[in-house]
């Protein structure tokens, strides 16, 4: 049974385990109803659509609008240890929210990781494909697209219309500026000036990368070109002598 606050209609089942959220409600303890689990102090906003096997960690918020599909997790712990003396490591507590704004999506199986100190945000519009991970403390501008198998560092500020590829994989402590676009299985381990179309591991401009890509491909027919030169400068050297 859902244990809610707000006033208002209960939540919506359409019967095949999707659960429409039509006004603002505050979860004063633990719920689970449909497949999914929405924990205390979970703040779901009006008009919110969340799919099965969801789980809502404690002290979450999701503004109106937004759409969570299957199996996502947000509020899961960020990834967070010290090493001991003894070389073992002890967990530091995640305790921090995650906070969703409007009109958002996030896809099946995403997991959105709460921090120790702080929030990780995800700003208004932003679209966000399955098997994405959003690290601890990170933050997503305004209408962000991110596809399939993006994984984000933690504390990365990322900014507003940014578009990433399927599996970008982005370092942590970094800031990606405004309109930064970056193709597929790019690497980026620095931070990223706004407007920039970067490529490849570790991320170059796209124009770079397709030359050096060209060059790439030329490698091995330009390795068997200087050993036939070397020989034949060998030769001449040897007549010479």
């Amino acid at each position: 049974m859902l244990s809610v606050t707000g006033g208002g209609r209960a939540p919506r089942s359409s019967g095949s385990g999707v659960v429409e959220f039509t006004t603002l409600r505050r979860f004063e303890a633990l719920a689970t109803t449909h497949a999914l689990m929405i924990a205390a102090d979970a703040v779901i906003g009006p008009d919110c659509v969340v799919h099965s096997h969801v789980s809502i960690r404690e002290r979450c918020t999701l503004g109106a609008r937004v759409v969570v599909q299957n199996g996502a997790v947000i509020g899961s712990d960020g990834y967070g240890f010290a090493q001991r003396p003894d070389g073992s490591h002890e967990k530091i507590p995640q305790t921090a929210p995650v906070v969703i704004e409007d009109d958002v999506e996030i896809g099946a199986n995403t997991t959105i990781d709460r921090p120790a100190v702080g929030e990780t945000r995800i700003k208004t519009g932003t679209k966000i494909d399955n098997l994405v991970q959003i690290a601890h403390g990170v933050v997503l501008g305004r209408h962000v697209l991110l596809a399939a198998q993006v994984g984000i560092a933690g504390s990365t500020i990322v900014g507003d219309h940014v578009t990433f590829g399927g599996q970008v994989g982005v370092g942590g402590h970094l800031t990606i500026g405004d309109r930064v676009k970056a193709v597929g299985q790019t690497g980026i381990t620095n931070s990223v000036a706004a407007d920039q179309f970067v490529s490849g591991y570790p991320a170059i401009p796209n124009n770079e990368w397709r030359r050096s890509s060209v060059v790439f491909r030329k490698l091995p027919e330009m390795r068997r070109q200087l050993k036939h030169l070397e020989a034949r400068l060998k030769k001449i050297e040897e007549t010479d002598d």
